[in-house]
């Protein structure tokens, strides 16, 4: 029999259909194959000791979830007295209003009473910042106390609010500072 050009294009044609059915198979070998990988990998996502879905398992009592209803522990946003001082300290040390770095807040809260660390410092301003909004970030890594949130600790702290202190600026160079007055740089409360 004769090949004529009509059967050489039927030829050519099954070759690219087998070529292509081939590839096809190699495709779907390699496509069950990241599948697998793909399961592996969730699954030894889920097994990770902090892994916490929201959907299947309830945060452990204390752990802030957002999506499940807590049963107990401190209220979202509780602080202790110490880091309330803290913050109350931290936005009246901030005169210009240009917020403080890290280490002056460590600074601070150690003065406060606070045992702790600058990277502990670190993730509670960072916390403060994104979570609960109780300060804000002035510029770089530089932060500063929400002045509401200032006012609130004042007043739960029995310091009256920023406001209705007197207009003032503090001698951070001693220890225990005094207030000068804005009219006559006297020592408040202090005769010449």
């Amino acid at each position: 029999m004769v090949e004529d050009r009509l059967d050489a294009q039927i030829r050519a044609a099954m070759t690219e259909l087998a070529n292509l059915d081939a590839d096809i198979a190699a495709l779907n070998s390699r496509r069950q194959i990241a599948a697998v990988r793909l399961e592996a990998f969730q699954e030894a996502a889920r097994l990770r000791p902090y892994h916490v879905d929201v959907e299947q398992s309830p945060a452990p009592s204390g752990v802030v979830s957002r999506g499940t209803p807590r049963k107990s522990g401190r209220q979202v946003g509780a602080i202790s007295t110490t880091w309330k001082r803290t913050l109350v300290d931290w936005d009246d040390a901030d005169l210009i209003g240009d917020g403080l770095g890290y280490a002056d807040i460590h600074a601070i809260a150690t003065k406060n009473g606070v045992e702790t660390t600058l990277s502990s410092v670190r993730d509670r301003v960072r916390r403060y910042c994104e979570d609960l909004q109780y300060v804000e970030r002035a510029a770089g890594d530089k932060f500063r106390v929400n002045p509401d949130v200032a006012n609130r600790f004042r007043a739960a702290l029995g310091m009256g609010t920023k406001s209705s202190l007197p207009e003032s600026k503090v001698d951070m160079g001693e220890e225990n500072p005094q207030p000068v007055t804005q009219e006559d740089g006297d020592v408040a409360g202090m005769a010449s």
